[in-house]
């Protein structure tokens, strides 16, 4: 394979790799300043650890299948590894930043409105 086309895809992937790398840091930078002006409460405790976890998930959602497409090569099984998982990024912070949310999931259980139909309305009033 030509090297000039080669690079055509590594080289975004380069950049990338670059930009995604500096925002990680710049939020481990930021979190590490809120974790020193923290009183002891536990509720910001909680939500800082529960911030935490979400920052180092998603940096390896949006991270991980990056790597992956950088070193693909020319495999086929790598480039369609890496297809699968770039294409799945938004099922994965979906998962993170909804199905592990415990607010989101008892709103969703516990505050469920059901349909009214017009009858329905008709008749409280």
């Amino acid at each position: 394979m030509d090297k000039g086309f080669i690079w055509s895809f590594l080289g975004p992937v380069c950049v990338i790799l670059a930009l995604n790398m500096i925002l990680f840091i710049n939020i481990i930078i930021s979190l590490s300043s809120t974790l020193k002006n923290l009183n002891a409460e536990v509720s910001q405790m909680k939500q800082t650890k529960i911030m935490t976890f979400k920052t180092l998930a998603q940096f390896v959602i949006l991270g991980c299948s990056w790597i992956l497409g950088f070193f693909t090569n020319g495999s086929k099984e790598l480039e369609i590894l890496f297809l699968i998982l770039n294409s799945q990024q938004g099922t994965f912070i979906f998962l993170v930043y909804c199905v592990l949310n415990n607010e989101v999931r008892h709103h969703s259980i516990y505050h469920h409105i059901p349909f009214k139909t017009e009858y329905e309305r008709y008749c409280m009033n």
